[in-house]
């Protein structure tokens, strides 16, 4: 029931106008979905839709992207869209500062250890990817060593 409310939330919101601005105010309610869903589908759903929301506001979707990681996120493909994100924003978003990119590289780094192998593939990618946009600020070593496990 809850994901068909969100897929429907995702089209009016598409189509813009006052059906936007109605979608707009069940922002804290969608929030609620990633943070106390026990249904990764709802929560990969509402991080969509949220993330769509506040792409438009850099220092939003920081803080969006911030507090998902914080929380318990429970299925591979919200974590893999999360990482998604998080390399997508610290790539583009020039709102960032120095502390967040470290917050948002350690949990990339954190999804190398301990998580399925698609979540561990995306994260070994997205800091491979990370490294050529930044350089030597970030640590290849484990996410070449994680890839040559998995390959």
């Amino acid at each position: 029931m809850v994901s068909a409310a969100l897929v429907s939330m995702i089209e009016l919101y598409k189509r813009g106008g006052h059906s936007a601005e109605i979608v707009k105010k069940s922002i804290g309610e969608l929030q609620d979905k990633i943070n106390g869903s026990k249904d990764g589908f709802v929560q990969y759903q509402a991080l969509l839709l949220l993330f769509e929301l506040k792409k438009q506001d850099p220092m939003s979707c920081l803080k969006l992207l911030y507090q998902i990681t914080q929380s318990k996120v429970t299925t591979s493909i919200t974590k893999c869209q999360l990482i998604r994100y998080i390399k997508t924003s610290l790539v583009e978003n020039t709102a960032i500062d120095q502390r967040m990119a470290k917050s948002f590289i350690s949990y990339i780094e954190s999804c190398l250890a301990k998580d399925e192998d698609v979540v561990q593939f995306e994260a070994a990618k997205s800091i491979c990817e990370l490294f050529e946009v930044f350089g030597t600020g970030i640590n290849v070593e484990n996410a070449f060593q994680v890839l040559v496990q998995l390959a």
